[in-house]
């Protein structure tokens, strides 16, 4: 008995370590995000395009326009459009 709890000990933490690693590579995003035209990649964990924005230190105001909506949820490869305003 005493020779299977390190197996078994061994084998939980292993599961443990690859399910915390399939969890976070789920939850990470590759996003592309398009600043008045101008596109680059980025690896979010955020959930929504507002998230996104709001991670990545982007300021929006009323006259910007966003697509998809800031509410929009995010999955693996969405794209999300920013034009901004000018008075």
């Amino acid at each position: 008995m005493r020779k299977i709890i390190p197996v078994v000990l061994s084998g939980a933490t292993a599961l443990a370590v690859a399910g915390a690693t399939a969890g976070f590579a789920v939850v990470d995003k590759a996003v592309t995000l398009s600043l008045d035209g101008q596109t680059t990649q980025v690896s979010t964990m955020a959930g929504t395009v507002g998230a996104l924005l709001e991670s990545e230190g982007i300021e929006i105001t009323p006259r910007d326009v966003i697509a998809p909506a800031p509410e929009s949820k995010l999955s693996d490869g969405s794209e999300v459009a920013v034009r901004f305003g000018r008075r």
